[in-house]
């Protein structure tokens, strides 16, 4: 009796452990040993593998009738499920026998359970198989009652669906005994496939003729608007279609794009398929896909001469153009289709063809980078001084921006194509490479004898463009050549040469970030301007900036380093120092942007604290407005006066609290000893004088960190402004009731001030608030 255990869970666990027929060859041996063990009944067939597999479903699964008979003898209970909820009933289902199903159910098996990864019945699972299951099936289907040949398992699949799988023949007609109409018209998943879709996708004709005969309707489509036959056109199945042919298939039914089967065999090159779908089907020739495409666009699109010829023989316009203008010339220029291009050209088709957007074939094949197209359609006379597209660019415009476009760009100078033509922004094919990168396109239109220095329409030159993209060895390049054709006086011109904002390309240089440039391009290429006469002072037109002043707005501490170390002592305190048309100097700049680093280098080159902008604000109140903690630090320390006002009598304090920055009230005031009851003077100074402190500015943006800071560091709560305000009515006055509180719990009393209130304008509104806030308890 002790024996059975041992003997039962070795041999399965050893040699079944991997749940499934393929893991295992049965021995008759191993499972005569299993019985022979004991012939006692006891809790031994209860033992299950790691996947959860019953000595009743291993015996099921091998086709062991005699072992599954002693086990249920022996009291194996043929409802366990293993992990995945699959039954002995599913084992023998899959790959046992009848008897076994048979017996199985006779000991109350559930074949309507559904179970295993894909939730299937036994019913699917013997439809599965491709032979030997045709008895299994019709026990199956009598006790999984008359839906279980209807119930679909967790891919959308019923049995039928399984059974076309397998091309089992035998169970397929056995499933369509009954229920025929409704399993035919049954879709699947989200493909939406019916079964005669899947036999034709398997190229199964067999069984595509049983599904017929038993009423399948032969133009059923699926989720894509696919009929059957659109799915033979595609695979090329001559023999499955001449079969449709006879089920009066429809040769023009169009899927969601459009597309008929036609189009299919267009898209595949089928041309034999092509030429029967014209003659037998009556395919209309002349239908076309949902972006207006004929069967010219389709077959020259994917490379398919000889079809295309086809359906030139049957009709199919040459130049018809589809939604976007483009001709099947394009379409095939498009994908480098040597082939096509060539018999198109050769049968009449104009090369120099233009889209909607006015490109040309030349264009596309460029801009797609296919040089064998690029050589015909040249060939054939193609125009390369054509511009298209909205910025009316040449062919070589584009070929300066593709990758490996210096192959295609040789081609069209040696056709002809002019170096220097420009685009509709007055941009030649240099100012393009320099932007993009292409220095072997670069070099060669150099070669060609490119104008270098020539500016856009925006007064940029080849230069800004490989500054602004970062690109130092186009810079280079450029700046080589320019002294080689050049005296050094105009290329020095050059290199400081102004756009039409007059910035300069060391402008565009010390706008660069360290985010935006490979390695050390950003300081290479300041440094290659500076050797090359680049001037640190140049200002812009309208705003007056110089390069620094872009330094200190970019950020880019190394930029900023070089310039200034460029710049002779005589001249660097007025340059460090020098002011915009708004006022401000680089220092101001870095400040708003909270640049430390930039502001403390600044500093260290003998910046001012104390220069002021148009509005009076010096660079302590521009970085207090914006929070920035660090750069005020520096500032102070390097003597910035802490109740500087500005030209409305703001201080620092004023700004910091207004805009609700906690921990820079606290540094001005604690630690720099700031006037915490300092008055704002107001926009109109002339006309009134308002009075404000930060604490009336906190309380009137609601700013209640700042509020709760200022009244630590003792700002008086009561001040008044001209207007006999405190900053409790401003808190009221704009529903900042969680300050309104604060006041009320510092200084309870401030509520019996009516000699303020009295005076005040707008008194009652402002006890009115105050009086709803106090009731509500905000």
């Amino acid at each position: 009796m002790g024996n059975f255990k041992p003997r039962l869970g070795a041999v399965y666990e050893r040699r079944l452990a991997g749940g499934g027929p393929a893991s295992y060859q049965p021995g008759t041996k191993q499972h005569g040993n299993i019985i022979d063990g004991d012939r006692s009944i006891n809790n031994d067939h209860y033992f299950q593998n790691d996947n959860g597999l019953t000595p009743l479903m291993l015996a099921a699964r091998d086709n062991k009738h005699n072992i599954v008979e002693k086990l249920l003898e022996l009291g194996a209970v043929v409802t366990d499920r293993d992990k995945l909820g699959r039954s002995a009933l599913h084992y023998a289902s899959q790959s046992g026998s009848d008897g076994i199903v048979k017996l199985l159910l006779s000991k109350k098996a559930d074949a309507t359970l559904t179970a295993g990864p894909e939730e299937q019945l036994p019913l699917h699972m013997a439809c599965s198989r491709p032979s030997g299951a045709l008895e299994i099936v019709k026990t199956l289907m009598k006790a999984s009652g008359k839906d279980g040949k209807l119930t679909s398992d967790k891919n959308g699949s019923i049995p039928l669906f399984l059974a076309v799988m397998a091309g089992n023949q035998q169970v397929v007609k056995e499933l369509l005994g009954s229920q025929a109409e409704q399993q035919v018209k049954i879709t699947r998943g989200t493909s939406g496939d019916t079964v005669l879709h899947a036999a034709v996708r398997k190229k199964d004709v067999d069984i595509a003729k049983i599904l017929v005969e038993c009423g399948c309707p032969v133009d059923l489509q699926n989720a894509e608007g696919q009929t059957a036959l659109h799915i033979a056109a595609y695979e090329g199945d001559e023999t499955m279609i001449k079969f449709l042919q006879t089920g009066r298939a429809d040769a023009n039914i169009a899927d969601s794009h459009d597309r008929t089967p036609l189009h299919l065999a267009a898209q595949r090159g089928h041309s034999a398929v092509a030429e029967f779908l014209v003659d037998k089907l009556k395919a209309n020739v002349n239908l076309r896909t949902k972006d207006g495409s004929t069967l010219m666009h389709i077959a020259a699109q994917a490379g398919h001469p000889d079809t295309a010829l086809v359906f030139l023989k049957k009709g199919v316009p040459l130049h018809m153009p589809n939604k976007d203008g483009a001709v099947c010339l394009h379409a095939a220029a498009r994908k480098g289709h040597v082939g096509v291009v060539r018999a198109l050209l050769s049968k009449g088709a104009t090369v120099d063809t233009k889209t909607k957007d006015q490109y040309t074939a030349l264009h596309i094949a460029v801009k797609h980078c296919k040089p064998q197209v690029v050589q015909i359609l040249l060939g054939y006379g193609a125009n390369v001084q054509q511009r298209g597209g909205k910025a009316e660019e040449t062919p070589l415009h584009i070929a300066a921006r593709v990758k490996d476009g210096e192959k295609v760009a040789e081609m069209l100078i040696k056709s002809g194509a002019d170096v220097n033509a420009p685009s509709d922004n007055g941009e030649t094919a240099v100012h393009v490479a320099a932007r993009f990168g292409n220095l072997k396109i670069l070099k060669l239109l150099i070669n060609e004898k490119a104008d270098t220095a020539r500016r856009a329409k925006n007064g940029e030159s080849a230069l800004h463009d490989a500054i602004r993209a970062g690109h130092y060895s186009q810079l280079e390049e450029l700046i080589q050549v320019l002294f080689q054709v050049k005296s050094k006086a105009v290329a020095k011109l050059v290199i400081n040469m102004p756009t039409d904002k007059g910035e300069t390309p060391l402008h565009y240089a010390a706008q660069l970030s360290k985010a935006n440039v490979k390695g050390n391009a950003d300081i290479d290429i300041v440094k290659l301007l500076l050797e090359h006469g680049a001037d640190c002072t140049a200002v812009t037109l309208q705003s007056m900036e110089t390069p620094i002043h872009e330094c200190a707005r970019s950020g880019n501490n190394d930029i900023l380093i070089a310039l200034l170390d460029s710049i002779p002592p005589t001249k660097l305190q007025v340059t460090v120092n020098k002011r915009s048309s708004s006022g401000s100097s680089p220092l101001l700049v870095a400040s708003y942007k909270g640049n430390v680093e930039v502001v403390r280098t600044l500093l260290k080159y003998h910046a001012r604290v104390d220069v002021f902008d148009e509005s009076g604000r010096a660079a302590l109140h521009v970085c207090a407005e914006r929070g920035h903690l660090e750069v005020a630090k520096e500032l102070l320390e390097h003597k910035a006066y802490v109740n500087a006002k500005s030209k409305v009598g703001l201080t620092p304090l004023h700004l910091a609290a207004e805009s609700g920055h906690k921990e820079l009230v606290g540094l001005l005031v604690a630690s720099y000893k700031a006037s915490v009851d300092a008055f704002y003077a107001g926009e109109s100074q002339i006309i009134s004088f308002e009075k404000k402190t930060a604490l009336h500015l906190a309380a009137e943006k609601g700013r209640l960190q700042v509020c709760e800071h200022l009244l630590e560091l003792r700002a008086d709560i009561s001040a008044l402004d001209n207007k006999g305000q405190t900053p409790l009515h401003y808190a009221a006055q704009n529903d900042h009731s969680q300050v309104v509180t604060l006041f009320l719990n510092h200084k309870p009393g401030v509520m019996m001030q009516q000699n303020a209130v009295s005076s005040a304008t707008g008194t009652q509104e402002c006890l009115g608030h105050l009086r709803y806030n106090l009731s509500t308890g905000k």
